[in-house]
C-alpha cells in the first residue's frame, strides 16, 4: 500500500512539475524570479481546480470517476505547490517586509483598499 501512494505522489508530483513547465515556458520574456513565482502559482490553481473539479464531474459523468481516487494526492500537491508560491513571493517580492507600500493589490485600482476609500462609500457613512 505504501508503494502505490508513493507511486501516485509521485505521479501527480511528475505532472504538476509538467504543468509548471508549461506555463514557465509561455513567459520566456519575463523576468526568471518573476517567471518562477508565476509558473508555480498557476499550477497550483490548476491542481486546485482538478482537485475540486472531480467530484461534480464524476456525478455528471461516469468516466470522471477513476478522478474520484486521486483527490487527495492533488490537493496535497495543491497545498504544497502554494506555499512554495508564497515563500517565493515572499523571499523575492515582498523581502520579508510586511508593511511595505507595494504589497498585494494595494496599489491596484481594483482593489479593496480603493473601494473601501472611494468617495461614494464615504457618503454612507
Amino acid at each position: 500500500m505504501r508503494f502505490s501512494l508513493l507511486i501516485r505522489h509521485l505521479t501527480v508530483g511528475l505532472g504538476a512539475l509538467g504543468v509548471g513547465s508549461v506555463f514557465w515556458l509561455g513567459r520566456l520574456n519575463w523576468d526568471p524570479e518573476m517567471r518562477l513565482w508565476r509558473a508555480v502559482g498557476d499550477a497550483s490553481l490548476v491542481l486546485l481546480v482538478v482537485a475540486l473539479a472531480a467530484g461534480p464531474m464524476a456525478r455528471l459523468w461516469s468516466g470522471a470517476c477513476p478522478l474520484l481516487g486521486w483527490r487527495r494526492e492533488t490537493g496535497i500537491w495543491f497545498g504544497v505547490l502554494a506555499a512554495v508560491h508564497s515563500a517565493l513571493v515572499w523571499h523575492g517580492w515582498a523581502r520579508w517586509d510586511v508593511p511595505r507600500p507595494s504589497w498585494g493589490m494595494s496599489s491596484s485600482p481594483s482593489s479593496v483598499a480603493s473601494l473601501v476609500s472611494s468617495p461614494a462609500l464615504e457618503s454612507l457613512t
